[in-house]
């Protein structure tokens, strides 16, 4: 090992001299795996950090480089001279900007950076990270070009899970409780704090917490597992009542629960010492919150004379920055006391939300990635489904949180469904996650029993070497890359063809074949609420229709849709609504995207999507024609708030008389005339498409929704 690990060493030694356009300022980091090593080098560039992939390079045990993922960016150009923005100038910007949480402080930064994505001319830039906004329950951190202060790229930090989508080892799938020995805790420890992690509960005592904006109330983190004088932890059983906040039992749940996984995780990295980046780290159990819509809950100081009740939580989830009353900023795992279930007895939530915290301590995944196609999200998803994945390597079992999804016929989420991509992406990271999750296990699956140890320990080595613009098929060539390494040929061979039967070997660029009137399940439209780019937030999908005839209209349908909810009190603000848009292609090629120095496209046909007040919330969209017989891509797109849309489907009326109405003279709406007027002058002939430039249709686009309460 020690000359392997010498080979490491000299090997990226040699690569950091090797890269001009690169500055090593940080040294290579070596990671040990069972059969050799992994070497990770992230570049500089004139004293700043880049922000790209870093370059992995894996080593078999006799220190022969196996595979290489990753490379150095062109940053010819990337300091070209110009006026440059300060720090403060990109501060009040930012302020300014109604798509950001307007209560969050900036918690760290700006810092100057290079940003280099793929396809993109990298630039100077600034990073920067909010404080947690618990209105969102967001914890934002963005990257804003230096000369222009625009947004360049949004991530946010908190992985949520909710009650009904999580699953496991619970008093479902295993009814009986077990004696076990909590062998992380030091000896006579009087509570619940190991050295890598720690127990609390959320007790409400009458106390208000200071945040941005005044006092609110809240609960507070108490140790109320106390060991015994033997030094047990025997005295606390599941209550009676599983919506009891007064339950110390469930911080016994999720300690065990998390050092299990935590140990899980050692045995998948190779590292005995394997630990989180925060030590320890706290898991708070019984959280519940303040009624946001309650005026009663601000309080004039630390304490509230009449405080009123906290609220279920019905999530669980990772944060990278304390909520909830800690002493100074840190991560934390938190478990919601749910309306009828506690979620801190299931343990494939607790392991689930571990994962993304391992995630967060090895990787950098969790970004959006504008293309050519138009939002790829595949970087959640992932990161939702590897945390599925490693939930149930750990106890076995593909069916994922039986006992904390009780709307459910079953576990919340099964890794042995056949999904794929694009037939089942929705743009949603927990939907979007069981193509990834159950393509993996399904691999697994195949695997010899002896195997499979292996393969987790495979998956974990490609977590980390995974980088901000990876992708699903860039994560893909990762995955056979190593198995054919840590298991053979055979085992690549075989996860080759699962990850290409699930389409995973580029998702067809996001484009899926639909015919008309085929309802697609749900469709997630995000916002500006969400991510902070101007103007227009695509779809993660566009739908290709064939028209076998001659079509006057062309329309989308959708049976039902709602506001999508971020925040952990699961009610979205009464001023919500969406600004979406249906762009239309003709011809065989997809709608593309361009992101310089904003979003546009060259959809050449768009009309509003309206969505009825009536139960439900159905909508609607139609663009007038006529549409000769032919090939279609349609893509919705937001200009307001996120919204979810289900059942939504393709329609055509077939030609009667050659046209859909009088000719209106420019892409909006017709004025005094039938038919709505969103067409090219005179029509569409089938032989030549004119071309709209991207500028002067963005124009007319907001001069159609400037009725509309858009944010920008």
């Amino acid at each position: 090992m020690r000359l392997l690990l010498a080979s490491a060493l000299t090997l990226a030694g040699w690569l950091s001299s090797a890269v001009a356009a690169s500055e090593p300022s940080r040294g290579p980091l070596v990671r040990r795996l069972r059969d050799g090593a992994a070497v990770e080098l992230h570049p500089w560039h004139a004293g700043h950090e880049v922000l790209a992939r870093p370059i992995t390079l894996r080593l078999d045990e006799r220190g022969r480089v196996r595979w290489t993922h990753g490379d150095v960016p062109p940053l010819a150009g990337a300091l070209e001279p110009g006026h440059l923005l300060g720090a403060d100038e990109i501060v009040s910007l930012l302020a300014e900007n109604p798509a950001l949480p307007r209560a969050a402080r900036i918690a760290r930064g700006p810092e100057p950076i290079v940003f280099a994505p793929p396809s993109r001319a990298p630039r100077l830039a600034y990073w920067l990270r909010f404080a947690h906004d618990q209105g969102t329950n967001r914890t934002l951190e963005l990257v804003v070009d230096a000369k222009s202060g625009a947004i360049l790229s949004v991530d946010d930090e908190v992985r949520f899970d909710r009650l009904a989508r999580v699953f496991r080892e619970n008093p479902v799938a295993t009814p009986d409780p077990e004696v076990v020995l909590l062998d992380s805790l030091p000896r006579g420890a009087p509570q619940l704090d190991g050295p890598d992690l720690f127990a609390r509960g959320c007790v409400d005592l009458g106390r208000c917490r200071q945040v941005e904006g005044g006092w609110i109330h809240g609960c507070d983190p108490v140790a109320t597992a106390l060991a015994d004088g033997a030094g047990d932890f025997l005295a606390y059983d599941r209550p009676g009542d599983d919506a009891s906040p007064d339950d110390p039992a469930a911080e016994v749940q999720i300690y065990h629960h998390a050092a299990r996984a935590l140990d899980a995780f050692r045995a998948f990295s190779g590292d005995p010492s394997f630990t989180l980046s925060t030590r320890p780290m706290q898991l708070l159990a019984n959280v519940r919150l303040s009624d946001l819509g309650d005026p009663a809950v601000w309080c004039d100081g630390p304490d509230h004379p009449e405080p009123p009740e906290l609220v279920p939580l019905d999530f669980a989830f990772y944060t990278p920055e304390g909520t909830w009353g800690t002493d100074a900023p840190t991560e934390m795992l938190v478990f919601g006391q749910g309306t009828a279930l506690d979620l801190s007895y299931d343990g494939d939530v607790v392991s689930h939300e571990l994962t993304h915290a391992v995630i967060h301590a090895v990787s950098d995944i969790g970004w959006t990635v504008p293309d050519s196609s138009g939002m790829d999200l595949s970087q959640y998803a992932m990161d939702e489904g590897f945390a599925d994945y490693f939930a149930a390597a750990i106890s076995g079992d593909p069916e994922i949180a039986e006992y904390a999804a009780p709307a459910f016929a079953g576990p919340a989420r099964s890794l042995e469904e056949d999904r794929a991509c694009p037939r089942d992406l929705t743009g949603e990271s927990h939907d979007d996650s069981r193509i990834w999750s159950s393509a993996l296990w399904e691999i697994r699956d195949g695997l010899a029993d002896d195997d499979r140890a292996a393969m987790d320990a495979s998956v974990f080595t490609v977590v980390a070497s995974l980088g901000s613009w990876d992708t699903f098929d860039s994560a893909r060539t990762l995955v056979v890359d190593e198995l054919r390494v840590s298991i053979g040929g055979a085992a690549a061979d075989l996860a080759a063809s699962v990850l290409e039967t699930r389409g995973l070997d580029g998702c067809n660029a996001r484009v899926q074949t639909v015919e008309l009137d085929e309802a697609r399940s749900a469709l997630y439209v995000w916002g500006t609420d969400r991510f902070a780019l101007d103007p227009l937030i695509p779809a993660a999908v566009q739908l290709r229709v064939e028209l076998e005839a001659d079509a006057s209209e062309i329309q989308v349908q959708i049976d039902e849709s709602a506001p999508i909810v971020t925040g952990p009190s699961g009610v979205p603000g009464e001023d919500r609504e969406p600004d979406v848009w249906l762009l239309v292609k003709p011809g065989t090629e997809a709608i593309e995207w361009t992101w310089e120095p904003v979003g546009g496209h060259d959809a050449l046909l768009e009309a509003p999507v309206t969505f009825s007040d009536a139960p439900g919330r159905p909508g609607s969209g139609s663009i007038a024609g006529p549409f000769p017989a032919g090939v279609y891509h349609l893509q919705l797109a937001n200009a307001g708030d996120g919204w979810e849309a289900r059942g939504v489907r393709i329609r055509a009326t077939r030609s009667t008389d050659g046209d859909a109405g009088p000719d209106s003279g420019e892409l909006g709406p017709a004025v005094g005339g039938g038919g709505c007027g969103c067409r090219a002058p005179g029509g569409l002939a089938a032989t030549a498409w004119p071309v709209l430039p991207i500028a002067a249709k963005t124009l007319l686009r907001r001069r159609r929704t400037s009725r509309s309460r858009v944010r920008f």
